[in-house]
């Protein structure tokens, strides 16, 4: 009996003891599920050295002075300032942040390196946000008006807040919250509250370029878009001297890319395809200026998508190109035999084409007698094959060879499949045949429009690219910048031969051509080609006989182009042919192309005002946007002369009319230079600015900077005063130039400096 009771006691005293020890850890390893995509290990934490100063020790539990005033300095001053206790892994050098009641978060000291567009328009950065915790173990009481306060900030019920001050468990309240609500909620001076920094990385735009960007898991590496291809350099300043960053620049044009995205959601939609592709190419370069998929998914709320919506078609899904791949024969026709002449009818269809053993491939009608010309513009298989009899099917293979089919691209995304070449031993009648329409092979997307660039411009094949540039800046000054190579993988085609590939494809967009509608903005010198392809049955074999491709290539203008654009539909139900799904949709594209670039034939393409609108793409994700009072902003002014200015700027126009209205999504209200948190107003307020004069950015950040700049660029464009900004550094604006209520008289730029 006494053995049994000693057993008792030892089991509750093990109960006691555990429950102590957790209580005072809890903060310190428990909450590691809430901030896994910061915080180290177990293992990691324990390497960490030891805080010199008791009242920094990792298993107080005990509120403290100096913690405390920690987090009070945390949350005034804009830069986040942590403590000087410094933790060490094997690889990376962290600050050690002290928060009250003794919540640490192992953070790097410096951030990871922001994705831009071509005008320097964010579309990754890494911010620092902080997670709210309720503290149900504090019994001490809460009022009533301060729970519906709270609730209201945090936006939820009061109820279930008011229950959760019961609970006897630290709960979490709102992950990833603004500064401006964390420091609210700690004037509380409250125990019953925690608040805990974290480094959050942010997709500003939302679904936008989505499975190009990609995503980073909870250890801050990516996982995958660019944020995988380029991981080595996103996080080679991560525990670097604080104060460097990396900036990579990309060649997507973000206005293009949204004015897309609206257009080829709205078309997938109405045509109910499975999905949707646009790519737009610079001939120049080979570099991307916009990379459409639909559909597509949030990049702040990539955990709550099915896996499958990560799928970037345009490199990793494999299509037969059907009748666009007449046109590279037909190079190579011309290529070999130089005095072919492209009108010369000496072909004959009479609506199918018979192998010489037996076997038939049928032709889209009976065209009768073509030439090179009619073979473009009526996509005739019959006289595409009979054109290609003078050469042998390893002739053929070889041509696709050089063509690179079977081999990916080299564009720096990671995933990109390989496409499909069967080995020459492997070719018959049929297969020699069919290529030349374009079936047996396999090319993705992206394979298909460099391949098209090609053929339209110098007969080069060159590896296309998304980054132009890597710019590294200390303090927002610059220390070096170096851009991605551009550069021929091989020589394909002679100039003399593209020449005559322009002049056939103006053919392919005529009024009696399958391509006629991609003319129907107006637009003459347009080229291109439809292709209409049936969709491979991966499980039994063959093709599935109600789903198909609905493709156009084309370029513009016609005598140099500047511009390639790709449309796929997969699978659509509704007018699956390319002529009809896929040209009037490139049509609609082009309009933005042009009106971005101003493209004509007489002259280059240069950046100028945007489109008169901008159709927003939807988002599920919203985060309050807040910001300082301007006396708590402790941050020193930027002066010109310490600040380099980047000189990609977006040109965009500000009226000459009356003042204009903006409602900010997020809510918020200046008042000469006050900001109001949107809780505390009770109301969405409206903020009214004058369009002839600069208004005032102070203390926004990032993300609501960006979403002002969207709103003037909607309301604003085709006007004639035009406006340019620039935006240089991290954080919040803590300087402008010119001062706000400047007036706006011609041309000016707005440069907006970030700090913390």
């Amino acid at each position: 009996m006494n053995k049994i009771k000693i057993n008792i006691f030892i089991i509750f005293l093990i109960i006691g003891f555990s429950t102590l020890l957790s209580r005072s850890f809890y903060l310190t390893l428990g909450e590691k599920s809430f901030n896994g995509a910061l915080n180290n290990d177990k293992n990691t934490l324990n390497q960490a050295e030891s805080p010199s100063s008791p009242d920094t020790a990792l298993t107080s539990n005990e509120p403290s002075d100096t913690l405390s005033k920690q987090l009070e300095t945390d949350l005034k001053q804009a830069g986040d300032k942590t403590t000087e206790t410094t933790a060490k892994t094997s690889t990376q050098k962290y600050t050690l942040t002290n928060k009250r009641p003794s919540n640490y978060a192992l953070l790097p000291t410096t951030q990871r390196g922001t994705i831009m567009d071509m005008s320097g328009f964010p579309l990754a950065y890494s911010e620092y946000l902080y997670n709210l915790y309720l503290d149900g173990r504090v019994k001490a009481p809460l009022n009533r008006s301060s729970v519906e306060r709270i609730a209201e900030l945090i936006n939820t019920d009061p109820k279930t807040l008011h229950d959760n001050l019961y609970q006897n468990r630290v709960v979490l309240l709102k992950r990833f919250a603004e500064k401006d609500t964390a420091k609210w909620l700690y004037n509380l001076k409250t125990e019953h509250f925690l608040i805990d920094r974290v480094l959050h990385r942010t997709y500003p735009e939302n679904t936008l370029l989505a499975q190009t960007l990609g995503f980073i898991g909870h250890d801050e590496h990516g996982l995958s878009g660019l944020e995988q291809y380029y991981e080595k350099e996103l996080s080679s300043f991560i525990g670097s001297k604080a104060g460097e960053e990396l900036r990579l620049k990309l060649a997507i044009d973000k206005h293009l890319q949204y004015n897309i995205a609206a257009k080829l959601k709205k078309k997938v939609i109405e045509k109910q395809a499975q999905a949707g592709i646009v790519i737009v190419q610079d001939i120049k370069t080979r570099s991307i200026r916009a990379l459409n998929i639909y559909p597509t998914f949030n990049l702040n709320h990539f955990t709550q998508t099915d896996a499958k919506s990560f799928r970037n078609n345009a490199i990793s899904y494999i299509i037969e190109p059907g009748s666009i791949f007449k046109v590279p024969f037909v190079a190579y026709l011309l290529e070999q035999y130089k005095d072919l002449d492209i009108n010369d009818k000496r072909y004959y269809c009479n609506g199918f084409y018979e192998l010489k053993n037996g076997e038939i491939i049928n032709c889209t009608g009976k065209h009768g007698a073509v030439s090179l010309s009619d073979i473009i513009s009526y996509s005739c298989n019959a006289g595409m094959i009979q054109a290609a009899e003078v050469f042998s099917k390893k002739n053929i293979y070889n041509f696709l060879t050089q063509l690179e089919i079977g081999r990916p691209t080299g564009i720096d995304l990671p995933g990109e499949e390989h496409g499909i070449l069967p080995p020459l031993k492997e070719w018959g009648q049929r297969t020699v045949a069919t290529s030349l329409i374009g079936q047996g092979i396999g090319v993705t997307p992206l394979q298909l429009i460099n391949t098209f660039s090609m053929v339209v411009s110098d007969g080069f094949l060159y590896q296309p690219k998304l980054a132009t540039h890597f710019q590294y800046y200390q303090d927002h000054k610059p220390l070096r910048e170096t851009k991605t190579p551009t550069s021929p993988r091989r020589k394909v085609l002679q100039s003399s031969t593209t020449a005559k590939i322009r002049q056939l494809l103006k053919h392919g967009v005529r009024a009696d051509s399958t391509g006629a509608a991609a003319k129907k903005g107006g637009y003459l010198k347009v080229l291109g080609k439809t292709s209409t392809s049936q969709v491979a049955n991966n499980r039994i074999g063959g093709y599935h006989i109600d789903k198909y491709h609905s493709i156009f290539a084309g370029a513009y203008p016609e005598t140099n182009p500047q511009f390639t654009v790709l449309v796929v539909f997969i699978s659509p139900k509704k007018e699956y042919h390319g002529g009809r799904t896929a040209a009037p949709l490139f049509a609609d594209i082009l309009d933005d192309v042009i009106l971005s670039y101003r493209l004509d034939d007489e002259r280059t393409y240069e950046t100028i005002a945007l489109p008169a609108s901008y159709p927003s793409v939807p988002s599920t994700h919203h985060t309050d946007a807040l910001s300082f009072d301007k006396n708590t902003l402790h941050a020193a002014e930027i002066s010109p002369e310490n600040t380099t200015i980047d000189n990609s700027l977006r040109t965009i126009p500000i009226p000459d009319s009356n003042p204009n209205s903006i409602t900010h999504a997020d809510s918020f209200t200046f008042d000469k230079g006050h900001r109001k948190h949107p809780s505390l107003a009770h109301s969405k307020s409206i903020h009214k600015f004058s369009t002839r004069s600069v208004p005032s950015f102070k203390g926004m950040s990032m993300r609501t900077t960006i979403k002002v700049m969207d709103k003037l660029v909607l309301e604003n464009s085709q006007r004639d005063y035009h406006v340019s900004y620039q935006l240089s550094g991290s954080g919040y604006v803590i300087h402008q130039e010119p001062p706000p209520q400047t007036s706006i008289r011609g041309d000016t730029v707005i440069k907006l400096f970030f700090g913390h």
